[in-house]
């Protein structure tokens, strides 16, 4: 009898403890927009040639249609969803949608696998009160570790609308790494944002480690030395940039450096002549300097590739 009762008692305890553990997966599963969530982002301002960090928060909680809903405060000059938006993540489907025109419709699908395809609807530039939708193409995912956790990154293309820029990666329970919403393409004295940090209570990322050590707001502008003697155009560029060194002093042969905003040398060439191309088609969206030296000194300019 007494070992019938020990054998009961080791299965309850058993029990008990699957029980508190599996409590406990779920009260640290990782969500999207934990109450306090944070997004810093850069925007940089090409006729200003500066930086502007701005920030998105999770400010606070909302009931809608029998959802438990977080309300995101914040955004950049020339993204979509200027005003509080409302954002609802199903965990079942893995889907989180934005709260639009009466209705929750999808956002991020984290469901679909590679190859596949699904609308994103978000609100409008012109009109608060409807919204507006591209079609996003997952091209392939990648798994990454984040504080811990299997992440993955959605790297896409985009079509269907050609009034908005939007691109990935989209990262899983963060966003973009370009910016949290989509751009007006319009706009073209804010053409290029990235993502510096996001952090929750579980979450912490740091798109370069300058930020972790300097932190998320750390100013990253380069200076220009002597840029009145090199001339880059056409500067935004996708394809093509050409450089004129415009010092008559100057002997060549000349070194030009690309070097990304953060001080990393990219790509080196070596020049025998004033005017020259580069092909810059294989670099990401964003800011770079580039940086010529002479006999004579150095000359540095700021350029964005689209």
């Amino acid at each position: 009898m007494k070992t019938l009762l020990w054998k009961r008692l080791k299965q309850q305890v058993m029990l008990l403890t699957i029980v508190l553990l599996l409590s406990n997966v779920q009260l640290y599963a990782q969500t999207w927009f934990p109450l306090g969530s944070e997004w810093t982002y850069s925007t940089y301002i090409p006729a200003e040639e500066r930086s502007v960090v701005t920030s998105i928060y999770a400010v606070r909680d909302t009931i809608i249609q029998g959802k438990k809903a977080v309300i995101l405060n914040g955004s950049s000059d020339c993204s979509a969803c200027k005003t509080d938006n409302i954002f609802y993540y199903d965990s079942s489907l893995n889907i989180v949608y934005q709260y639009l025109g009466g209705s929750f419709k999808p956002y991020f699908d984290f469901s679909k696998q590679a190859g596949e395809s699904y609308t994103m609807y978000f609100c409008p530039i012109s009109n608060q009160n409807g919204y507006d939708s591209v079609f996003i193409n997952i091209d392939s995912i990648v798994n990454h570790q984040i504080s811990g956790i299997n992440v993955r990154f959605q790297y896409i293309s985009i079509s269907g609308n050609a009034h908005y820029s939007f691109s990935g990666p989209i990262i899983e329970f963060i966003g973009s790494k370009e910016g949290f919403y989509p751009e007006d393409e319009a706009c073209d004295f804010s053409v290029f944002r990235g993502l510096r940090c996001y952090s929750d209570s579980v979450l912490t990322y740091y798109s370069d480690s300058i930020f972790q050590a300097k932190g998320c707001d750390f100013d990253v502008s380069i200076s220009e030395a002597n840029f009145s003697k090199m001339k880059l155009y056409p500067n935004p560029a996708q394809y093509i940039l050409t450089i004129e060194i415009q010092d008559v002093d100057i002997l060549f042969p000349c070194k030009l450096m690309i070097i990304d905003i953060l001080g990393k040398e990219l790509k080196r060439y070596s020049v025998n002549d004033s005017k020259t191309t580069l092909n810059i088609s294989n670099l990401s969206p964003g800011v770079y300097v580039l940086k010529a030296s002479t006999q004579e000194g150095i000359h540095m300019k700021k350029f964005v590739k689209k």
